[in-house]
């Protein structure tokens, strides 16, 4: 075997690291710390340690493995690919030097280069495991981390619905915000102010609904672009009665769409499932609605119907067609009755 060939090769390789540290060591260490940063802070702090292992410790073993073999394939290509690109690489084939002892020198510096890497890795790692593991928590003198703690709090008691929603990790979360919180504001925050055009929405819904076993639905007549959440809220307000565990309400929106909000308590009931079963899909094979487990909302266009500038008829077209497709679904078959009434403006 030509030792001295493969030397020469092993020693022009690593000659070619040094001289593009940036390229070969410092970007996969910072393409590692942007994970640590991604998964182990944002992700890891609302996991629990598992027998004393934290989440930014779980993940280092992983995350060498994955610099070691992406590291040592790009070392190894690319000092192959590149004298080949190049043209160089004729000089190195009219050499007296076998295949084996070429891929052995190329192969050798690769892998030292992809352990230093490693090496550099593990040091990294340890560094952030150590940060994170002491991360500073929010601190009840400071301003700033009282407001943040605070509308983190708010953030999860309204997507988990005041907490009855709620699983495990996000106990877990406000555990660790609930003594940070400012106790007044966030109070000013959780009272449901309603907006006078919402609490005009909510009236109508009342007035218009019906009820079918445990279902209930509500058209709300005609609403304008910039208040088309009040539809929610009105369906948030509704699953409220005590006798029904579904609830939609709708309303045509900006003339274009006809526009609804599914509130449901009821274990079978799956929105997204449901409003597709109600709807359907469009010409594309999307469906119409859509939720998860306790929220749906779907959008359907009327087209040119919008047009029209007898607003009562139109109304009651979409009261119509919305009624046959919503009770279709919680009724089967089974005709649909009902007095249709005028629409609410």
């Amino acid at each position: 075997m030509n030792l001295h060939a493969v030397r020469a090769i092993y020693r022009f390789e690593m000659n070619r690291t040094l001289r593009t540290l940036l390229q070969s060591v410092v970007s996969p260490v910072i393409s590692t710390s942007l994970y640590f940063v991604v998964f182990g802070a944002a992700i890891g702090s609302r996991m629990a340690s598992v027998d004393g292992v934290g989440y930014g410790a779980f993940i280092v073993p992983g995350l060498v493995m994955l610099t070691l073999l992406t590291q040592s394939i790009a070392n190894a290509s690319f000092g192959i690919y590149f004298p080949r690109f190049s043209g160089t690489i004729y000089e190195l084939l009219s050499a007296p030097i076998s295949p084996f002892e070429i891929v052995l020198g190329y192969v050798g510096a690769a892998a030292t280069k992809s352990l230093v890497l490693a090496l550099v890795t593990l040091a990294t790692a340890t560094i952030f495991v150590e940060y994170l593991s002491e991360l500073a928590p929010l601190s009840t003198d400071s301003e700033d981390d009282r407001r943040i703690a605070t509308a983190l709090m708010h953030g999860l008691s309204t997507d988990t619905d005041d907490f009855t929603l709620a699983r495990a990790i996000d106990f877990r979360a406000a555990s660790q915000i609930a003594e940070v919180c400012d106790r007044d504001l966030l109070q000013d925050l959780s009272r449901h102010l309603i907006a006078p055009h919402a609490m005009d929405v909510i009236a109508r819904s009342l007035s218009a609904l019906v009820v079918k076993r445990n279902f209930a639905t509500s058209g709300v007549g005609f609403v304008p672009d910039a208040e088309r959440d009040t539809i929610a809220q009105a369906a948030d307000f509704l699953i409220r009665r005590e006798d029904i565990d579904t609830v939609i309400v709708y309303g045509v929106v900006g003339e274009r769409y006809i526009d609804g909000s599914l509130r449901t308590h009821s274990a079978s009931v799956d929105p997204a499932a449901w409003l597709e079963q109600a709807f359907g899909v469009d010409e594309k094979g999307r469906p119409y609605g859509g939720g998860r487990r306790d929220k749906g909302g779907f959008r359907i266009p009327i087209g040119f119907l919008g047009r029209a500038t007898d607003r009562a008829s139109l109304w009651s077209l979409v009261e119509h067609a919305m009624r046959q497709a919503l009770l279709k679904v919680i009724v089967g078959d089974e005709p649909t009755t009902g007095v249709m009434v005028s629409p609410p403006t």
